[in-house]
């Protein structure tokens, strides 16, 4: 391995890959141009760096690691070379000065979270013919902002961008543009309209402003109509004003004037009481993440000394739309060992990790979306009202229970390093990434989570594993269990296979051929056939009884 060496203008290079880069020493101008000799970018390479403002990549870079020039707050012009193939998970995120960016056509592959919360991003062109593969982790978005930007592709694969099954592009089907060939834009009719929430929940009498996003944004002709499909319930202005007058559910829907475009909201009306979380902790403060919509952001507010009242200085003021962004300390003014405190509001997402939690009930807040309750002493865990849960990391909380068969709406679920021994997951049908290393599993159903892309389920006791009709699963991970057999057959897509220190006789790779990570050491196969799998870069085997493996048609 080659020594890290600093050069005069600040890259710390390994052999071929740029691990970081002193920032003191970036130019005035902010400009930085990627040494000829790097292939790679290291994740975190360049995080952080708020004197960055330019910076050229080359043809020979070929990838660009994880958060490689995250919260580089200052950097608007990124110039990106033909020759790049991959960049990972939020390379680009928290970049706010950035308003534009040109993506190669030689792209292969992007992260999620990409470009999280870039405010001022406007415009991508994408130049890759067939749409960059993309895959879900975390926070399941290319953006993670309520303002997404333009898309711009080559003009004769805009269909194909649009209806692409790989999710992240057929998402944003509305955004979605053939390239400028040059002049002035043609787009002036309206092609779609959006709206601010697709869901509300009112209390009676309580009053909240949708607004129309109408599409593209220069378009001629904006005016739009509001109507509700029940007055008697729910009423809306001329300006999208909704307000609650009685119990029951009903659709608010504007429509554009140009083109009759519609987008729906469902307002659900209620006689409920406000909305709170109560946490409960040995702490004596708390450091937490909290949000909630702009227009309920006033509302919200935490009250520290337990006496039901909003005190000075119990008003929420700091807000952070990514479930794992900065958290706010909150000083407990409570003398008792165990302390209560409780949250009031409409709040979307709860970051309370690591604070010593003892309870935490989440059942009178509905509007939850992304809750973090991780390293915790919760033991129970109660999610049952939380329907519009989609992210939920509970790892590490000393759980012997978890029944999420009300939150149909998960996509990402995180519950390693518990004490589970069951997990009924056949109500999340939307499930895409499921993460329950550690816990004292002996069974996994996964018959119906049909859109599931990733499965760690490694360091339980699983005697069997069925992923027949997980036909979307990107990455598998099931290590060290007992498994004696594992059937691959209909997981044609799967790219990443750790099954290592089972007890596997066979395994059969050959329908695998997207496979580029295969690692089966320390089980019991005598032999493996990887003829199929071309795409292969990395290859674990050991502590197996092979005699012999065939590797000359893995060139990769």
């Amino acid at each position: 391995m080659t020594a890290s060496s600093v050069i005069p203008d600040g890259a710390r290079i390994s052999g071929s890959v740029l691990t970081g880069w002193d920032c003191t020493k970036i130019p005035a101008d902010g400009k930085v141009i990627i040494p000829a000799n790097v292939n790679i970018i290291s994740s975190r390479a360049f995080a952080n760096c708020q004197r960055l403002k330019e910076v050229v990549i080359h043809g020979k870079v070929y990838m660009i690691g994880e958060e490689a020039f995250q919260n580089c707050t200052a950097l608007n012009k990124v110039t990106i070379a033909e020759g790049m193939k991959r960049i990972e998970t939020a390379a680009f995120e928290g970049c706010s000065s950035l308003q534009s960016i040109v993506l190669p056509s030689t792209l292969e592959n992007v992260g999620p979270r990409l470009f999280a919360n870039t405010p001022s991003l406007v415009s991508i062109t994408v130049k890759a013919p067939a749409p960059p593969r993309t895959y879900a982790l975390y926070s399941l978005t290319l953006f993670g902002s309520s303002r997404n930007p333009f898309i711009y592709v080559p003009q004769a694969y805009v269909d194909t961008y649009k209806n692409d099954p790989n999710w992240f592009w057929s998402e944003y089907r509305d955004r979605i543009f053939p390239m400028p060939t040059g002049g002035g834009s043609t787009i002036v009719q309206v092609t779609a309209v959006e709206l601010s929430e697709s869901n509300l929940t009112l209390s009676l009498g309580d009053t909240h402003n949708l607004s129309a996003n109408v599409l593209p944004t220069n378009a001629t002709n904006k005016a739009v109509t509001w109507t509700s499909g029940n007055t008697s319930i729910a009423t809306v202005s001329s300006s999208g004003k909704v307000t609650g007058v009685a119990s029951g559910t009903v659709y608010i829907t504007a429509t554009t004037e140009d083109g009759g475009k519609t987008a729906s909201c469902v307002v659900k009306v209620t006689d409920e009481e406000t909305p709170k979380m109560v946490l409960k902790t040995t702490a004596n403060s708390l450091k937490l993440v909290i949000n909630a919509d702009p227009q309920d952001q006033n509302d919200v507010w935490i009250d520290l000394n337990n006496n039901g009242q909003k005190d000075t200085g119990e008003n929420v003021t700091s807000f952070n739309n990514w479930l794992y962004g900065t958290s706010t300390n909150y000083t407990i003014n409570q003398l008792t060992s165990e302390k209560t405190v409780t949250i009031y509001g409409k709040t979307t997402i709860l970051n309370c990790n690591q604070n010593q939690l003892i309870n935490l009930d989440v059942t009178k807040n509905p509007y939850l979306k992304k809750l973090g309750c991780n390293q915790n002493k919760l033991t129970n865990l109660d999610i049952s009202k939380n329907p519009y849960l989609e992210v939920l990391q509970c790892h590490d909380s000393h759980l012997t229970n978890l029944d999420v068969s009300k939150n149909t709406g998960l996509l990402y679920l995180g519950c390693h390093k518990n004490q589970l021994t069951n997990l009924d997951v056949s109500k999340n049908i939307n499930l895409k990434s499921l993460d329950c290393n550690y816990n004292q599993l002996t069974s996994l159903d996964l018959s119906k989570n049909i859109n599931l892309e990733i499965l760690s389920c490694y360091d339980n006791q699983l005697t069997s594993l069925d992923i027949s009709k997980n036909t979307k699963l990107l990455r598998l991970y099931c290590d060290n269990n007992q498994l004696t057999n594992l059937n691959l057959s209909n997981n044609v897509l799967l790219e990443q296979l750790v099954c290592m220190y089972n007890q596997l006789t066979s395994l059969d790779v050959s329908k695998n051929t997207a496979l580029t990570y295969l690692y089966f050491h320390g089980n019991q196969l005598t032999s493996l056939d990887i003829s199929k799998n071309t795409n292969l870069d990395f290859l674990a085997c050991g502590n197996n009884q092979l005699t012999s493996l065939d590797i000359s048609k893995n060139t990769t």
